[in-house]
């Protein structure tokens, strides 16, 4: 049976939602304290707002500037970004339409030993354009590179000068005066085995170096005149090794003519001795 009696119910503790407002719609005093520990960060930045219209307009200016902020962004493409996406973003960086657009040509001053190669030229201004490099960054790469052989063919340079000097040193060490009289004799060795006479010629890149010299010309030393080519054979040889050849090899058709005074073959034998001289500068 139901009594008249009134029910008193628990009382509900008031919500913080309720408490941070007061009568008018304002935030009450110290209203940022009453928020719940979750939100115990915001405190200090939430303080300076005393009521929601201020906090409503200070939201939209941010979300204002935010916005312009964006303007001229490019968004990056994405692992699935589709082909006109990317085509936009390389658009929006400047990349060129077609690899041609990059315009890439030799510097105006090129290193000393560095030659420019259109075709490769080419090549690399499609893959710059494949990979969507800006024109900035391709004229720096090109840069870089020329630079960069250009300081290796001035190293490789420098090496074999010294390998040169070195060379003219140790030859100048087992030879002495008697270098032009040696190289004679070991051409000479080398025609009578059919190999090509440059191979004992210290000025040719194809030079076996001062040891392979010193051997040949022994080998001719022993092997005698007698039994190394003259003549004809011999006529092959440079200016300078011929004219040699003429005044110091008795089996030379001229060596008498040359030892007796003869003009014709004085004369000559200057004439070889002149375009072995390199021109001064």
């Amino acid at each position: 049976m139901t009594t008249a009696a009134t029910t008193e119910t628990a009382a509900t503790p008031e919500s913080w939602h309720a408490s941070i407002l007061t009568a008018d719609g304002k935030f009450s005093p110290g209203w940022q304290d009453k928020l719940p520990e979750s939100m115990a960060d915001h405190r200090p930045m939430l303080a300076q707002y005393g009521d929601f219209e201020t906090f409503v307009k200070a939201h939209k200016d941010n979300m204002t500037t935010a916005r312009a902020k964006t303007e001229g962004m490019v968004k990056v493409p994405g692992a699935k970004a589709t082909p006109e996406e990317i085509s936009a973003y390389h658009k929006a960086l400047g990349v060129p339409e077609t690899p041609d657009g990059y315009g890439i040509k030799a510097p105006e001053k090129m290193p000393d030993g560095v030659v420019w190669d259109e075709e490769h030229s080419k090549k690399f201004a499609e893959v710059a354009h494949k990979l969507g490099l800006t024109p900035s960054v391709v004229a720096a790469l090109r840069d870089f590179q020329v630079t960069s052989t250009g300081e290796q063919a001035a190293a490789q340079r420098a090496t074999i000068q010294k390998l040169m000097e070195a060379e003219t040193a140790e030859l100048k060490s087992l030879f002495g005066s008697k270098l032009d009289e040696s190289v004679l004799s070991a051409q000479r060795v080398a025609l009578s085995e059919g190999l090509p006479k440059d191979i004992f010629d210290p000025q040719h890149p194809d030079f076996w170096g001062p040891q392979a010299l010193r051997f040949a010309a022994n080998m001719a030393a022993k092997l005698g005149e007698g039994r190394l080519p003259s003549g004809p054979a011999v006529a092959n040889l440079s200016p300078g090794l011929l004219a040699t050849d003429i005044m110091t090899n008795p089996q030379n058709p001229e060596y008498a003519a040359y030892q007796n005074g003869d003009a014709t073959v004085s004369v000559k034998v200057l004439e070889l001795m002149r375009r072995a001289t390199p021109a001064a500068a």
